[in-house]
């Protein structure tokens, strides 16, 4: 799995929003502000994981929060490449016995001929 992404703050005054964090089943990972960059982790077909996208803010200023104002965007595209079906060994061991089998009717009808 790839996680292509960019953690943008407009403006020069980020007064404490500093990233993302991501934490889960894949492990913890932490996004910068105003980076773009790309989060890779291995994953298995059919199995369910679980992912948390938190964004890491620390704002604090002399006579309250209430006079700050601010944003922070991130944009995150997943993909999986190469996620092309798998076949289970119960498939692969079925076709190989099949495959045999026909070699063998082949050979036979081949011998006799």
């Amino acid at each position: 799995m790839v996680m292509d992404y960019e953690a943008a703050i407009p403006g020069s005054n980020t007064f404490g929003l500093n990233g993302f964090h991501l934490t889960g089943d894949l492990g913890a990972h932490y996004f910068s502000r105003g980076a773009d960059e790309q989060f890779v982790a291995g994953v298995i077909a059919g199995f369910t994981y679980t992912l948390h996208l938190s964004i890491n803010a620390n704002i604090s200023g002399p006579g309250g929060l209430d006079s700050y104002q601010g944003s922070m965007s991130g944009v995150f595209n997943w993909t999986f490449p190469g996620s092309a079906a798998v076949p289970e060994a119960v498939n692969t061991a079925g076709l190989m016995v099949l495959s045999l089998a026909g070699l063998a009717m082949l050979r036979g009808k081949r011998a006799r001929d």
